[in-house]
């Protein structure tokens, strides 16, 4: 059963406004238009037979005038001046069917039909307005009838009738209006509710991938860590194995060693005058003397060699370190440095880190040699932990650090090969101008001291090593500070 709020909304509608939206209104009047296009065609043939002239060229008219009607679908701005012509049209038609009667005076049953399209092209209430004036012309034109001013071809009894009639009519199409516009305005609640439930299902479902994704990523940055954590790990058990071989070796062939400088002090004490053996027993003691250093360079690799941890001031100690590398550094490589006005302790072996500074600045010498322009750039200053290096070395609790770095403008490091740069007997020299000691030297005094060691190189544009070690944070009286 149909059910109303209220008698008001007869009158005003569901809503204050019509509740189907534009492009409702448009795709309803088309529908109207082909419908009732062949329709009036169809009866202005019949019209035209039956000898009704003039209704069947109304008739034809209307239908022109239904063409804009058409196109209202693709121009929405025409709709209110389309409506009102459509309404009039239909108006201007009904009422010339009624004068007339057509063909068995059917004419004034047409008009019957005008409420309702009334109410379905303009909504509450102006398709009362529409409804109630046709009523009051169509009122008018029988009390004419009834007056002999005009003759209608219908039984007066009908006639005394029909304004009631079409009241009645009024009202049943006002009630399948409201009710159209109310089950429109539900659907259209019913839409904006399933709108908002999909809104919040999409971003739940979107916080749930959000979600997820985070920790896919987390499990796969979990298992990144995993790998080089164990990559890691087997390298340091192979660079243990290797560093336990190469101290047994180390020591023996320090052994030898000792014996051979032995002999050969007793070799130089018995030659006599005898410059010619003096020579070679002098060159047989210098090359000793450099086996010596490469056995010592293998015992820091190796991280067996005595240490001597002392506190003192990076600052000072590099300042001196930097007055004898100059000296070993050819005039016309361009030697920068830049070193802390704060004096920066640390605790650690003097000999050591002398021999690594050493190391790095003559890798720097040796790859800047082809180069036209050679530049080799020293710096040590501080450095307080970051998120990023946090990150990089969670083992770390030091906060503040002494950076130590050495770059250069030589040929680079390839990729592929910068993860061995660290390896015992690896080099990239020629054969005869280098050991493949100095790096892994360097690598085994910064872990000596709880340090770390940093690789930046691009190929053909230079390389830069950087070192972390931890600032000593005791106290640091009585601590040696080189001037």
């Amino acid at each position: 059963m149909l059910e109303l709020t209220s008698l008001s909304r007869l009158f005003t509608g569901y809503t204050p406004d019509k509740a189907q939206d534009i492009e409702f209104q448009c795709k309803t009047i088309a529908l109207i238009a082909y419908v009732a296009a062949p329709t009036a065609a169809v009866f202005s043939i019949i019209n035209f037979v039956a000898g009704y002239y003039e209704l069947a060229l109304l008739e034809i008219s209307a239908i022109l005038l239904l063409i804009p009607c058409f196109m209202v679908v693709s121009h929405t701005s025409w709709l209110p001046f389309v409506r009102n012509l459509l309404m009039t049209n239909a108006c201007i038609l009904f009422m010339a069917l009624f004068l007339y009667g057509g063909e068995g005076a059917s004419g004034i049953t047409w008009s019957l039909m005008i409420p309702f399209i009334a109410f379905l092209l303009t909504g509450l209430p102006a398709g009362w307005y529409w409804s109630l004036s046709y009523a009051v012309v169509m009122s008018a034109l029988i009390f004419a009838h009834f007056s002999g001013f005009v003759s209608l071809p219908y039984d007066e009894t009908f006639l005394i009738f029909f304004p009631a009639t079409f009241i009645f009519f009024a009202f049943i199409a006002a009630v399948l209006e409201v009710q159209l516009e109310r089950i429109h305005e539900r659907h259209q609640s019913l839409l904006l509710n399933l709108e908002d439930l999909v809104d919040v299902k999409t971003k739940e479902f979107q916080e749930v991938r959000d979600k997820l994704f985070a920790e896919m990523n987390e499990h796969n940055k979990t298992i990144g860590n995993l790998k080089a954590a164990e990559a890691q790990f087997l390298h340091a058990q192979r660079m243990e194995s290797l560093g336990t071989l190469v101290a047994g070796l180390a020591h023996d062939f320090n052994n030898m060693l000792v014996g051979i400088s032995g002999n050969i002090y007793l070799a130089k004490k018995n030659s006599g005058n005898k410059v010619e053996v003096r020579e070679r027993l002098e060159n047989v003691e210098n090359l000793s003397a450099g086996a010596a250093d490469m056995v010592k360079q293998l015992l820091t690799f190796a991280r067996k060699d005595p240490m001597e941890m002392n506190v003192f001031s990076l600052t000072s100690f590099c300042k001196e370190i930097l007055k004898l590398a100059q000296i070993a550094i050819p005039e016309n490589i361009s030697f920068t440095y830049n070193i802390s006005s704060k004096e920066l302790f640390i605790k650690g072996d003097i000999t050591q880190l002398q021999q690594l500074i050493m190391n790095l600045l003559n890798n720097a010498r040796d790859a800047v040699v082809d180069v036209s322009a050679p530049k080799i750039y020293f710096q040590l200053e501080p450095f307080t932990a970051d998120n990023a290096f946090n990150e990089k070395y969670p083992e770390y609790e030091n906060k503040d650090f002494v950076r130590l770095s050495v770059s250069d403008n030589g040929c680079g490091i390839p990729e592929e090969e910068r993860k061995a740069v660290f390896e015992p007997f690896y080099t990239t020299k020629s054969a005869g101008k280098g050991t493949g000691l100095g790096l892994p030297m360097v690598s085994g005094s910064v872990v000596n001291h709880m340090g770390k060691i940093e690789v930046e190189s691009e190929e053909g544009k230079g390389t830069t090593f950087i070192i972390y070690l931890p600032i000593y944070e005791g106290p640091t009286g009585g601590t040696q500070i080189f001037l």
